[in-house]
């Protein structure tokens, strides 16, 4: 007989909707929990049949769908995506490791609820899609940091907005870059999936134009 899959652990996460979605970061040993009322929490399950709570982010004001941790090279971030039409980026913050805050929230209510995300893999850079009610593919990258005054340094984003879908988009998946390397290679080669409510599409980044390109995908009808 085959081995079956044991559970460490069946406990209560204390949010007060439905959990939506569940992630463990790259290492393994933080799982973050994503529910209906708007709450997304973050376990330590280095001993997984003893999960221990860490924090509570509460930056949405509706359901939380989808949640997707940055690759390693990448840094210590999640994303989120929320039916109040918002994507928020999560950090911790240096000078207290276990305090999170919200590096960036992109408001998208133009588009409906945002429905799925998740990060390019970190030969592309910092770089997040996300796909909307209204079949909207959106990439945020991050450009850097800039001097803002006073010692203030700026965050700089760059989000670009692709109608992927006719209908309702419902997922969005990358693909594995054109070469695997410790060096960045931008957005060159980036290549990803979006379902939607019409079908699957597969895009490539065309850098000439900054824009995704549709790839032919024949579909059983």
């Amino acid at each position: 007989a085959g081995t079956m899959a044991a559970t460490f652990a069946d406990f209560d996460t204390g949010h007060t909707g439905f959990i939506h979605d569940a992630q463990l970061d790259p290492f393994g040993q933080c799982l973050a929990t994503a529910s209906a009322d708007g709450h997304i929490r973050l376990w330590d399950v280095r001993k997984p049949e003893a999960p221990a709570f860490l924090t509570d982010l509460s930056a949405h004001c509706a359901a939380v769908y989808q949640v997707a941790w940055a690759p390693p090279a990448t840094g210590v971030l999640l994303a989120s995506a929320s039916s109040d039409g918002t994507l928020a980026v999560w950090g911790r913050r240096a000078s207290a490791p276990d305090a999170w805050h919200v590096v960036r929230q992109e408001s998208l209510e133009q588009h409906g609820a945002v429905r799925a995300v998740a990060w390019a893999p970190g030969e592309h850079g910092a770089v997040i899609a996300c796909v909307c009610d209204d079949g909207t593919l959106v990439t945020l990258r991050h450009l850097g940091a800039v001097p803002a005054g006073d010692g203030v340094v700026e965050q700089r984003w760059q989000a670009v907005s692709h109608r992927a879908h006719t209908g309702q988009a419902n997922a969005v998946a990358w693909a594995t870059p054109p070469e695997l390397s410790d060096r960045a290679l931008g957005m060159k080669g980036a290549r990803l999936a979006t379902a939607g409510d019409d079908g699957v599409r597969v895009w490539s980044w065309n850098e000439a134009v900054g824009s995704w390109e549709p790839e032919p995908v024949d579909q059983a009808p």
